[in-house]
């Protein structure tokens, strides 16, 4: 994240009780991280545990197309519980502090950063994605840490913690 991958994107969908995602560069939900050496969209593998569920409001995992190992940069919270994606999506971290902001965002609200706090060594100038992506933490068995989420103004609060799994 220290590429600056989510600083200004704004989250493209909001399903009302659902999700709200973002991460998209095209802002549109199509798009992925395009690595710059390459021109090629990073994909990333389906990891999935049992025990990193979505039932509750506040998950944050993976978006992806149909196929699923398709995830490259796009992210969702749940809005509340979905435990139907369960083990097809995943999740890598949650809301530990400023729920009630998450749930106030709504479509085309802006990314203005995130920063890594504790177990990570790297700074995100963005949202979401787990320790395996190395774009985030090239540190293979890093610790789980926090991040902090900078919002638009429009948002009740400005910094929202989502704890990494």
């Amino acid at each position: 994240m220290q590429k600056g991958v989510y600083a200004g994107l704004t989250f493209h969908r909001y399903e009302p009780g659902f999700v709200i995602q973002g991460g998209d560069p095209k802002g549109d939900g199509t798009g992925g991280y395009i690595e710059p050496g390459t021109a090629s969209e990073r994909r990333i593998p389906l990891e999935v545990k049992p025990h990193l569920q979505h039932g509750e409001a506040g998950v944050v995992a993976m978006a992806r197309a149909n196929e699923p190992n398709s995830a490259s940069s796009q992210f969702y919270i749940t809005l509340a519980p979905a435990r139907f994606l369960d083990m097809q999506y995943a999740v890598f971290g949650r809301v530990i502090d400023g729920l009630p902001t998450v749930l106030s965002l709504r479509r085309s609200d802006k990314i203005l950063e995130v920063a890594i706090e504790g177990g990570y060594s790297h700074n995100i100038n963005e949202h979401s994605q787990n320790s395996s992506q190395p774009w985030i933490n090239e540190q293979p068995e890093a610790k789980p840490g926090e991040f902090d989420i900078s919002l638009d103004e429009r948002t009740p609060r400005s910094e929202t913690d989502i704890d990494l799994e």
